[in-house]
């Protein structure tokens, strides 16, 4: 089952800003036509465009019958679900595979991680169901 990402406002505009400039940049240095505009082009189309899109995009939540996978952009983590030992709400800033401040902090083994699952509730019954079906086997 995988649950989407919450994503804030203000953290969506800033990604789109950021895409925004990147584009104008992009075909402001394409004009110069020169190898060094071309590759500054594709450097800041990567970094300012790509990048924002993959993470906006991307970032969701797995839960498998054994693992948690989190995807965020080019981070892949695989966390045991037999590991997960608490799961509590969060409004902690740190960085993190999370879109929005409206989050969940899950500790597992001696970690931690912060997530922001649109559902949130959906998210915790599912984990919770399938480390009841873990434990069966």
């Amino acid at each position: 089952m995988t649950f989407r990402s919450k994503i804030d406002w203000w953290l969506a505009a800033i990604m789109l800003l950021v895409i925004a400039v990147s584009l104008v940049t992009v075909v402001a240095a394409s004009h110069g036509r020169s190898n060094g505009g071309l590759l500054t082009a594709a450097a800041v189309f990567v970094i300012g465009t790509v990048l924002p899109a993959w993470l906006l995009l991307s970032t969701a939540y797995t839960i498998e019958s054994e693992v948690l996978i989190v995807r965020s952009g080019p981070i892949r983590q695989r966390i045991p679900l037999d590991q997960i030992s608490d799961i509590r709400p969060s409004s902690n800033p740190i960085s993190s595979p999370a879109l929005s401040l409206d989050r969940l902090e899950i500790h597992y083994g001696q970690k931690r991680i912060l997530i922001s699952p649109k559902d949130k509730q959906g998210f915790i019954k599912a984990i919770r169901d399938a480390q009841r079906a873990l434990e069966q086997r």
